[in-house]
């Protein structure tokens, strides 16, 4: 049976149960357990957009295992560019054709089941890496007051809305790693330095020998947090295509003309720390038993005093649900996205606990279609819809809302005239300005459309997000909407 085969036959029912149980049946094949691995690991990047079509078979047969090896080459940047693709292109022409279509579907990242890396995982337990991360449970009052019962003291953090990061330090070595666990390579120096420095702190003093996961947030001084986070993904593509021994000499021009010049955004980069655990922890996905309260005791004390590279989150410990909400708004009113409450008995676990809970901005507001922004190029959306183009009735408020459905993509780009000057309602995490005054929405996604309801102005948006700065919990926001 074909690798093809056995993807198609998973691919065949449409149940969760059946594709778990049909990967399981299969969970002794070292060749798809490679395919899986060589397809969803994060950290295997082939940096190939698309393969073009075979033209001139050659006549010579080889096995799917021989070109797997050329991906692993290409992987290991033993290839590059176009020497890349010519290499592959040219094993391609020697496979059958369904061992062609298989490489294809790793190229592309998808290996068209129905499913993927969860479901993987299920069926055969950790093939495939994945980070552990301790989130936030969405808002609910029932639950935030519980945590300050027994006159319990409570810690509440800012909501970062950087670029999350853990900083791995592993045998004196230090390496930034994503949430979807890739390398992030940043060339940053004195962020790596310090937070190596933090590091070996921690380990030497509090018996963990075997290394330490900072968890945090990318973030760049005086650039505000939305297009820190652009610039910071332009620099570590820019530097992975470095690395690959490409010429990046246009693309810092391009980026200096669009942001400032590279190296003065790289200096920029600081990390804001909230939390960590120790390596084995991480690696082995286990609860790290260490209360918050000591970490946050720890995590002061091995910050660094000397510079603002490695900062730790801004927080407060507070003894009411009232002071909460009262922080809450005064972070809203400043221009942060909202606060995590957080129980100082908590552990560190891989998933979201009830004792870490979000305080979050979040309402829905009618705008006006005003034009649509094709998908950025060489993106998935090159050649249609990437987002709308949407303004308040009065034109004072301006954004470009995404979460556009596949489905609903084509064909709106397609009909470009009869969209235009329709009303959509959108979500946010609230109201923003620019440092000229203008007012845009954070986080703008579609909902649908709404031609019974008339376009909201800003004042009726400002009024909307003063009705819930209260909070709503998720159970009343469901219910408004």
């Amino acid at each position: 049976m074909s690798i093809l085969d056995i993807l198609t036959e998973v691919g065949s029912d449409s149940g969760k149960i059946f594709k778990k149980e049909t990967i399981e049946k299969y969970k002794d094949n070292a060749l798809l357990k490679r395919v899986f691995q060589l397809t969803y690991n994060p950290n295997i990047v082939y940096r190939i957009k698309e393969l073009p079509v075979i033209e001139d078979y050659i006549d010579e047969w080889i096995l799917l295992e021989d070109t797997l090896d050329i991906l692993d080459a290409i992987a290991n940047r033993e290839y590059s560019g176009q020497e890349a693709i010519d290499i592959l292109l040219e094993s391609m022409s020697k496979l059958v054709s369904d061992d062609e279509i298989v490489i294809r579907r790793i190229i592309d990242g998808s290996l068209k089941m129905g499913c993927g890396v969860s479901t993987v995982n299920k069926a055969i337990p950790k093939l495939i890496p994945t980070t552990p991360y301790m989130g936030a449970t969405s808002f609910n009052e029932k639950k935030a007051r519980k945590l300050f019962e027994g006159k319990k003291e409570v810690e509440i953090d800012v909501k970062m809305d950087g670029r999350y990061v853990n900083m791995i330090t592993k045998n004196g070595d230090t390496t930034m790693v994503s949430r979807q666990g890739k390398n992030s390579y940043v060339p940053a120096p004195h962020v790596l330095h310090n937070a190596k420095f933090m590091s070996v702190f921690l380990t030497t003093n509090n018996a963990m020998s075997d290394g330490v996961v900072l968890n945090g947030e990318l973030m760049m001084s005086g650039v505000e947090r939305y297009e820190a986070n652009g610039i910071i993904a332009s620099i570590i593509k820019i530097t992975e295509k470095e690395l690959d021994g490409i010429d990046v000499t246009k693309d810092k021009e391009k980026f200096k003309k669009k942001h400032m010049d590279f190296d003065v955004a790289v200096s920029k980069i600081y990390v804001t720390i909230w939390d960590f655990i120790p390596f084995d922890n991480y690696m082995n996905d286990t609860p790290f038993l260490m209360p918050r309260k000591e970490r946050l005791a720890i995590l002061t004390k091995s910050m660094p005093v000397t510079n603002d590279y490695i900062r730790l989150v801004e927080h407060k410990i507070i003894k009411t649900y009232e002071e909460a909400i009262e922080w809450f708004n005064e972070l809203i009113n400043r221009g942060d996205e909202g606060a995590i409450l957080k129980s100082l008995d908590g552990l560190w676990v891989n998933k979201k606990p009830t004792y870490q809970i979000k305080m979050k901005l979040e309402f829905t507001c009618d705008l006006k279609i005003v034009g649509l922004n094709e998908g950025s190029k060489g993106s998935k959306y090159e050649g249609t819809l990437g987002s709308f183009k949407c303004e308040s009735s009065d034109g004072l408020l301006k954004c470009d809302p995404g979460g556009i459905s596949d489905a609903d993509r084509d064909s709106i780009w397609k009909n470009i005239a009869t969209h235009l000057n329709t009303t959509i309602e959108v979500k946010c995490n609230g109201l923003s300005q620019d440092s000229r005054g203008a007012y845009s929405l954070m986080h703008p996604v579609y909902k649908c459309f709404r031609p019974d309801t008339t376009v909201d102005s800003l004042n009726d948006i400002k009024a909307n997000q003063d009705m819930v700065l209260g909070l709503k919990d998720e159970s009343e926001s469901k219910a408004t909407e």
